[in-house]
């Protein structure tokens, strides 16, 4: 098949400016046209309801999954043009309705044969398995038990509005606990197999480990199943029989599976299938291996993922070509019923499911952002969409047509059943005093009413086109409250928009007639196929269209959301275009088709029997700037943190402290006009000795060789904190000082010692005591600057963190380089240095063109600090450069003049948007610290601000833990999930340490005649934490371009890992705007914990850059 090549740019990757203030205050309402109009059972004659009963063979107590509802397919059952429904009931009559124009049904579900009454109905969906041209009906079941009711039904279309159920005739019946089935044509072959969606029902083991120990003693998780109705299956369509293939593929799993989405995830044209699955264990990325099986690669693709993943979809959201993934999971956005239903998984437990091969789990929604090449970064804390509530269904499509896929979120649970003052005090006090049993409940319900229930809005959010999404649930009129499972989308009146039908349980479904049509002001282009015999509806076919350079994605395949399909159609919002430039069709075995100018406001029906060999699109791939030299170089440095847990000691603090390392120095060492580097060591305990740092000698040809320096080896147990070479001793050669920090020791033990080691100018060190004064200390990053003018280097020295007593301010120092010995002058030159904060990186740069540098600081829980020298001092000067205010998790910052307009500007990495921190001026996160409890140890008590109000973020056991007297004095939960943190402390908050932060964001400020103004830097910048920042033209176009990297696995468990950056480049356009260039296109991926990075010459007149990171090999590129 040939291909023809076009320049798309993606919407996302287009050039940006930098934003301002880019999230919303929390009271913000979005405004908009009402999109949607909820239609009552009377007009719409839909009166299905999934009404459950509970008794003492089914109920919440004995079975999880009671309340996980049921699911709903839409489809042309009769080719009328009109999309029919149908609903499935848990332990009810299904129901089918036949669509009769103008949103008007009728109930046909008697005459069609399809009520299924019997058993436990969960997902359902409708394809074509017959060829025969119509659609018929898949319901699947599932049991508690072996009880003879798991067999699924198969309903075969008559083609006369009745069905037959043939699921034995077509080995489909299954007799499993199936929630969901897939059709797909796996082996692309022509015709559809099936996936079958399977789960676990010992839901008393569900949170259980389970593990098993192989010859060699290595101790991996159990995956097998343990009975044969739990594990998926895959049955392959031979000549219209299905063949279950499960056992000779190797596929056997064992885990709470809800949902399954069929998408080409790796972009190799071979279907693959995402399954979210509950509880503890990972979902499953099932690769298709081409040969007939397929491979999970969760742990390879996923780094982060749901904790208890229900509902899912897969589609391209910012329309760059590369499939997405959503999962949903069940935190309140609530703050009250956040704290209040909210149990956070211990760290110790995290840590054993990590080792175990459980993966890293957070409780919450995530958005998995395709970034290539295998590697998806989790964005949605940044998005928005993080959390819903206890959600079941979510569908990406494109509800108001603007060309961007927006989301629907189901939610709702029959009841609060993680409520912790039920758990703890109702539940368990019953438990104790003999259960749940039919002589004390009569009437199981008796004791469920005693649970509390609350219905809760589905959510919908629009997509902003920067990688976040908007709550539109008020605005758009979807947010009933309800307890809402499965959803499917369709045009049931064809008037050109997507229209959503709901499964509630209790309430009548809904049907939310989409209103966009209507409000005309966006076009749209559906797509209907008529696929090859064996698939007459075109599964797996591909489509893109292309116009005014943007691109849209999609693969026809109905499974969406939770136990549901929706209509077979591609709907494309087209914004407000008449007509696109191009739209192309890749059907499953190759074969191709492209239209162009193509009207929109119409649904085109394109046949197979038409396609050829039109050549497609190639998105032009620029040679990449970066290429992995990392085996090449030698520079095999790995930096290896002890196993440490700073949460043990210190319950409350936000992250790790010893793990800060390692940084990099750069310099010259042996005068041979090569630059060589020091990377830092790492500490160690009794169980293992510490990593020293390394000296790495750059040789011709781009490589490095690690040099044999006892003294380094000598200090292995210090954990260097930053490394400068510097000229202490004025010879003429480059000496070493390196810095000591982490959190395992007391402030002044000698593991602080600061070190100089002195340089016999041929790149041999040796420990210099003499040349430093006694600085035992926690120290952060270093400054080389000739602070009084006298030519020699003195250095600056960041206090970073006074171990064990967070957030105490630590010392910063002044030390004036005297003949060869530095000394300790912060009193001379600055004493308002000494104790700004705990600082995380240091500069020196002309902010107001006088020619005299200032001193720029920037750290966690302060501001963006410039000392400004006047007469012989330098002075606090945040206010005269406009930086108050600036408050921040600053973690790194460059100067350069980016704008062209003569004076510098400053790059700054912060937290970023991706976490459930939210700060602003208004909103600012607050920490109190003091001994709230007279126990000796400070308490940091870390607080959000919520309309005025400030909370405190930490869970009432979790700061129970720090401060025993607060479960005396908050016994029930419900009373603490409502309390300010004044309410909690009281009058001991006077005396408290008090600091505020007013931006996560990572951020340009913008020099404006000697003012700073505060500007975001591009969304794809707020994924994870920026630890280091390098500028340089590195695409050789004359402007200043940002190379950022970072990420940071330390954090508690309940804000989770930040995993996401994969060494980002923005590409500057000399006007103070940035184009983000993706991994990708540039070439560079630095995806572990980076923590600074070196760009220096090589011998070949190119650049080197090496990236040091966190617990982890070193990374080294060469920019082409």
């Amino acid at each position: 098949m040939s291909r023809k090549i076009f320049t798309v740019v993606a919407i996302t990757l287009g050039m940006i400016a930098c934003k301002n203030n880019s999230q919303p205050e929390e009271n913000t309402v979005p405004s908009g046209p009402q999109r949607f109009e909820l239609l009552s059972p009377e007009k719409t004659g839909v009166t299905f309801s999934n009404h459950l009963k509970e008794d003492y063979v089914y109920n919440i107590l004995n079975y999880e999954y009671l309340y996980n509802g049921g699911g709903v397919t839409v489809g042309d059952i009769n080719n009328d043009g009109l999309p029919d429904i149908y609903f499935t009931a848990t332990f009810g009559t299904n129901k089918l309705y036949l669509n009769k124009g103008n949103m008007k049904f009728e109930d046909i579900t008697d005459r069609a044969g399809v009520a299924a009454n019997a058993g436990f109905k969960t997902g359902v969906t409708m394809a074509d398995v017959n060829n025969d041209g119509y659609l018929d009906i898949y319901v699947c079941r599932t049991s508690r038990e072996d009880d003879g009711k798991k067999d699924n039904y198969l309903y075969i279309n008559n083609r006369d509005l009745t069905f037959t159920n043939q699921a034995q005739e077509y080995n489909l019946a299954g007799n499993a606990n199936t929630n969901h089935a897939v059709f797909f044509d796996y082996d692309l072959d022509g015709d559809l197999d099936m996936f079958m969606m399977n789960h676990r029902v010992g839901f008393d083991q569900a949170t259980k480990t389970r593990l098993r120990q192989s010859d060699d003693g290595k101790i991996t998780r159990e995956t097998f199943a343990q009975t044969p109705f739990e594990s998926s299956r895959l049955y392959r369509n031979d000549n219209g029989k299905y063949t279950d293939i499960s056992a000779s593929i190797g596929l056997n799993t064992s885990a709470f599976s809800l949902s399954a989405t069929a998408a080409d995830i790796n972009m190799d044209n071979y279907p693959d299938i995402f399954v979210a699955n509950d509880y503890i264990e990972p979902d499953f990325v099932f690769i298709n291996n081409q040969k007939g099986g397929f491979t999970d690669k969760f742990s390879q693709i996923l780094r982060h993922s749901s904790q208890n993943s229900m509902g899912s979809d897969v589609a391209d959201f910012n329309n760059d070509g590369l499939p997405d993934i959503m999962t949903l999971d069940m935190i309140s956005e609530d703050q009250v019923r956040y704290k209040q239903l909210m149990n956070i998984m211990q760290y110790e437990r995290y840590n054993l499911l990590v080792q175990y091969g459980y993966g890293h789990q957070a409780s919450r929604n995530m958005l998995q952002l395709n970034q290539g090449n295998d590697f998806f970064s989790e964005i949605g804390q940044m998005a928005g969409i993080s959390n819903t509530d206890w959600s079941w269904g979510c569908v990406f499509a494109d509800f108001d047509n603007d060309t961007n896929k927006d989301i629907f979120i189901t939610n709702g649970y029959r009841h609060d059943v993680t409520d912790n003052d039920y758990m703890v005090y109702t539940r368990d006090s019953i438990q104790k005093t003999g259960g749940v049993t039919p002589r004390r409940f009569p009437d199981v319900n008796e004791f469920l009413n005693i649970i509390p229930e609350h219905k809760l809005p589905n959510y919908m959010f629009r997509n902003k086109g920067d990688l976040t999404f908007e709550n539109m649930t008020n605005a758009w009129k979807t947010g009933e409250p309800s307890f809402s499972n499965g959803v499917a989308y369709a045009d049931l009146d064809g008037d050109g928009d997507l229209d959503l039908v709901v499964n509630n349980i209790l309430d009548p479904a809904f049907i939310f007639e989409n209103k966009t049509s209507q409000l005309a002001d966006h076009t749209y282009l559906q797509i209907k196929l008529s696929g090859p015999d064996k698939n007459k509806f075109g599964l797996g076919t591909k489509a893109w269209i292309y116009n005014k350079g943007q691109m849209q994605y999609q693969e026809m395949y109905t499974n969406h959301g939770f136990m549901s399909s929706s209509e077979p159609i591609l709907h494309f919002g087209t914004g407000n275009e008449k007509s696109i430039e191009r739209l192309e069709i890749r059907w499953p075995d190759g074969k191709t088709q492209v239209l162009t100018n193509v009207n929109t406001n119409q649904k085109l029906n394109l046949k197979y029997a038409e396609a050829g060999n039109q050549a497609l699109t190639v998105l032009p791939k620029p040679a990449p700037l970066f290429e992995d030299i990392t085996k090449a170089s030698k520079l095999d440095f790995v930096h290896s943190e002890n196993e440490y847990i700073d949460f043990n000691y210190e319950r409350l603090i936000p992250h790790y402290y010893s793990n800060l390392g390692p940084y990099i120095a750069h310099g010259d060492v042996n005068g041979d006009k090569l630059e060589d580097i020091y990377i830092g060591g790492a500490t160690g305990n009794q169980e293992k000795q510490g990593e020293p740092g390394a000296l790495y000698i750059q040789l011709p040809g781009g490589k490095f060789k690690r040099t044999i320096q006892p003294d380094f080896d000598k200090d292995r147990n210090c954990e260097d904190t930053d490394s400068k070479f510097l000229d202490v001793d004025s010879d003429g050669d480059l000496d070493l000082v390196v810095g000591s920090g982490g959190n395992e020791n007391p402030d002044g033990t000698d593991y602080y010692q600061l070190r100089i080691y002195t340089n016999d100018d041929k790149g041999n060190f040796k420990r210099n005591t003499n040349a430093i004064q006694d600085l035992k200390q926690n120290v952060g990053r270093f400054l080389v600057f000739d602070i009084d003018g006298d030519g020699d280097q003195d250095l600056l020295i960041g206090g970073r963190v006074v171990p064990g007593a967070f957030p105490t301010i630590p010392k910063s120092f002044i030390y004036k380089n005297d003949k060869g010995v530095l000394r300790d002058a912060t009193a001379e030159f600055c004493p308002e240095f000494s104790q700004m904060g705990m600082v995380s990186d240091i500069k020196a740069a002309d902010l107001d063109g006088d020619k005299i540098p200032e001193i720029v600081v920037c750290g966690e829980w302060m501001p963006i600090t410039v000392f400004k020298k006047q007469g012989k001092v330098y002075k606090n000067a945040i206010t005269s450069f406009g930086l108050e205010k600036t408050n921040g998790w600053w973690n790194s910052i460059v100067i350069a003049d980016f704008d062209k307009d003569g004076d510098l500007d400053i790059v700054a990495g912060n937290l970023g948007k991706n976490s459930r921190h939210r700060a602003s001026e208004k909103s600012p996160i607050v920490m109190y610290a003091k001994d709230f409890d007279n126990n000796g140890s400070i308490d940091p008590v870390m607080c959000f601000t919520r309309n005025g109000n400030i909370f405190p973020y930490a869970q009432r056991d979790q700061l129970a833990k720090q401060v025993p007297m607060i479960k005396k004095k908050y016994p029930r939960y419900a009373a603490y999930s409502k309390a300010t943190i004044q309410e909690v402390f009281g009058d001991a908050l006077s005396s408290a340490i008090k600091l505020e932060t007013f931006v996560l964001n990572s951020s340009l400020f913008t020099n404006e005649k000697g003012k700073f103004t505060r500007t975001d830097l591009p969304n794809e910048a707020q994924i994870a934490p920026i630890r280091c920042i390098i500028i340089d033209d590195l695409n050789k176009d004359g402007n200043l371009d940002v190379l950022l990297s970072g990420n940071d696995r330390g954090f508690e468990t309940e804000t989770g890992v930040f995993d996401g950056c994969t060494g980002l480049i923005l590409l500057g356009d000399g006007k103070g705007a940035f184009k983000p260039l993706p991994s990708r296109e540039s070439g560079l991926w630095l995806t572990k914990d980076a923590r600074d990075m070196a760009l220096i010459p090589s011998s070949n007149k190119s650049k080197i850059l090496i990236c040091g990171n966190n617990n982890g090999s070193t990374d080294v590129f060469q920019l082409k």
